[in-house]
């Protein structure tokens, strides 16, 4: 497998010129596996928020963190007791 290229920060104050929050409305995942943003009342996980419904079944927890060259999830641990980061390869602004 090969590593992903580097995401530009896209938001690395969390907001973008006008304040608003910037957020992905879709992303992919190391391995292929595709996320889109959830609308709604969402539900928690290990005091984290469900942002994104991945094709996995699996959800993206909490906020992306594009701070950083690779942008990076969290993800729910296979265990199902415990959280795991994952790099993005893409994402959908």
């Amino acid at each position: 497998m090969t590593s992903p290229e580097p995401l530009p920060p896209v938001w690395p104050s969390g907001q973008d010129d006008h304040g608003r929050i910037r957020r992905p409305w879709a992303l992919e995942v190391v391995g292929g596996v595709r996320c889109a943003i959830l609308f709604g009342a969402g539900f928690g996980y290990i005091d984290l928020r469900a942002n994104y419904g991945c094709t996995d079944g699996c959800v993206v927890l909490g906020e992306v963190d594009g701070s950083q060259p690779f942008w990076m999830v969290t993800y729910p641990a296979q265990d199902g007791l415990a959280t795991e980061l994952k790099v993005v390869e893409k994402a959908w602004i």
